[in-house]
């Protein structure tokens, strides 16, 4: 079987909703991400959370935006908070296939341009009111068999999981500090895209009001906003080969479980298992904290210091880009790796629907 490498992983800056790239559509995005790739390379894949409002085959156009032949398009991905591994994923098994050298997987959302959307309207409405449904939270954010908010979910999952709000404000205090800290290293990763240079939504944050704040369902809550990722913009690439490099790609991993309180720690469970390593073996931990509950959970399943996770910053101080959002990690695991003694990483994702999607990185 034909081993995998990433060679290079990078991204734009976050920008924040309906501000910093309101001028930018996706395929500006994605033509930025494909306009600094390092490296001819034989296929792109796209991955998009939502679809709605970008257009006719966006990875097409982008490509002829960045100057680049559009039949190098491998097509466009849709998997929800894991759209960008999934494309990863398919840029992976063109690899092993043996069809191709070098594979630009791309992760992008541009929210800012993500539609409201009138049910029925096609169908001409008669007489009284109409339904006017918000694209990101219709499509992406309820449960479609329950017809209850993620949020909704995520406030139980806490109570089950006896989950207290000090341990999740003491996750994001501490992400906060990591992405201070690690600011050299996060700039290294990212291509920037006028007006940014950088990251600038954890200059927005207040930490001293996370423990004040009040919680989203009643006194008795666990949830607040300071818990839950703010919507944002912007791109990531990783480039893939078969051209043996310092960083490999040990394989892509998908875990369901009708339990939610099960869907990460089986997860992680799985990919260790499947190429031999111990939980405690891994060195850095990227999980998606577009809720925090999620990292949470998995320190305490495990006993990991936060440290350990996201050591670069997570959505949670970054913003959250839905369908770049999980492509981040493992460009922030990518950086981590090459610059610190850490030798292991694993990737953890939130899908949606009781699905997850993880990796795991090695150094050479």
């Amino acid at each position: 079987m034909t081993d995998v490498f990433i060679t290079q992983a990078y991204r734009t800056p976050f920008g924040r909703f309906v501000q910093d790239y309101a001028e930018y559509r996706l395929i500006d995005l994605v033509a930025h991400i494909i306009h600094h790739a390092q490296w001819d390379f034989d296929l792109a894949v796209l991955g998009c959370a939502l679809t709605a409002y970008v257009g006719q085959m966006p990875l097409h156009h982008a490509l002829l935006r960045a100057k680049k032949n559009p039949q190098l398009s491998g097509g466009v991905v849709s998997y929800g908070q894991s759209t960008g591994l999934f494309a990863l994923e398919q840029a992976y098994n063109s690899i092993q296939a043996g069809n191709v050298q070098n594979v630009l997987a791309i992760g992008a959302e541009s929210l800012s341009h993500s539609p409201h959307l009138i049910a029925g309207l096609r169908q001409g409405i008669a007489k009284g009111m109409c339904l006017v449904s918000d694209h990101i939270i219709t499509d992406l954010l309820t449960e479609h068999d329950s017809q209850r908010r993620l949020s909704e979910v995520i406030e139980s999952f806490c109570r089950y999981q006896n989950m207290e709000r000090e341990h999740l404000d003491q996750y994001v205090l501490e992400v906060y500090e990591h992405t201070l800290k690690n600011l050299p290293v996060l700039k290294q990763c990212i291509v920037p895209l006028d007006p940014l240079e950088y990251d600038v939504m954890f200059d927005d944050l207040r930490p001293m009001l996370v423990e004040g704040m009040k919680p989203i369902f009643g006194v008795e809550g666990t949830l607040t906003d300071a818990h839950i990722a703010v919507w944002a913009d912007g791109a990531c690439g990783v480039m893939l080969s078969n051209e043996p490099d310092n960083i490999k790609l040990m394989g892509i991993e998908h875990h369901y479980d009708e339990q939610l309180t099960q869907v990460l720690p089986g997860l992680l469970c799985k990919i260790c298992q499947k190429i031999g390593w111990k939980e405690q073996d891994v060195d850095i931990l990227e999980i998606s904290d577009f809720k925090a509950a999620f990292p949470v959970q998995i320190a305490q399943i495990y006993d990991y210091d936060f440290d350990r996770i996201n050591p670069m910053g997570g959505s949670l101080t970054l913003g959250w880009p839905m369908g770049a959002a999980s492509l981040m990690h493992v460009v922030h695991l990518y950086h981590q790796l090459m610059t610190t003694n850490a030798k292991r990483g694993i990737v953890l994702t939130y899908a949606g629907g009781r699905h997850s999607v993880g990796c795991a990185l090695e150094k050479m």
